[in-house]
């Protein structure tokens, strides 16, 4: 029957029951756990993620790439010097600490060594978390690609031969 309650009144008639002194079970509710907080936050964690373009648009904010690697991982030197490259596109969930979960390839790379590179570096990074109109953090979905070819950041290019760029010439 207590199921009907909402949380807090269910709480209260339970406490009521145990404790036969009704201001007392009163006390215990103002000092015992806030359960519709619980709550709220579990129903919170088995929401699909929104995305960022969804959160904008309901008025909260994107998540913002806070750290990363200052490195790649060492085997894309390597698949480098074999001339595999590429940048695959990668799906995943922005917790509300801002760690990422829940990685899958939309758009794979042919090669599995540069995905599982993909998938290695992605998992390091670390976001500022979206948050909803309230400014309470929320999981976000996000898809994007994840640019591994020898060639991708202007600081690289500067340092380049003419030799650096002909890595896949037949």
């Amino acid at each position: 029957m207590h199921s009907a309650l909402p949380p807090a009144c269910a709480w209260l008639a339970l406490a009521a029951s145990v404790v036969p002194d009704f201001a007392a079970a009163q006390d215990v509710y103002a000092s015992g756990p806030a359960i519709h907080e619980v709550q709220d936050e579990a129903a919170d964690a088995d929401k699909a993620p929104i995305t960022a373009k969804e959160l904008v648009e309901a008025g909260g904010t994107a998540p913002l790439l806070g750290t990363r690697p200052d490195t790649y991982p060492p085997a894309l030197e390597e698949l480098h010097a074999r001339g595999i490259q590429g940048a695959p596109t990668l799906s995943f969930t922005i917790n509300h600490d801002g760690s990422v979960a829940d990685l899958s390839f939309t758009e794979p790379s042919p090669s599995a060594e540069l995905n599982q590179v993909a998938i290695d570096y992605v998992s390091q990074f670390k976001f500022e978390p979206g948050r909803n109109s309230d400014g309470e953090p929320i999981k976000v979905a996000m898809t994007s690609p994840i640019p591994l070819e020898k060639d991708q950041s202007a600081e690289d290019i500067g340092t380049k031969t003419c030799g650096d760029f002909v890595i896949d010439a037949d």
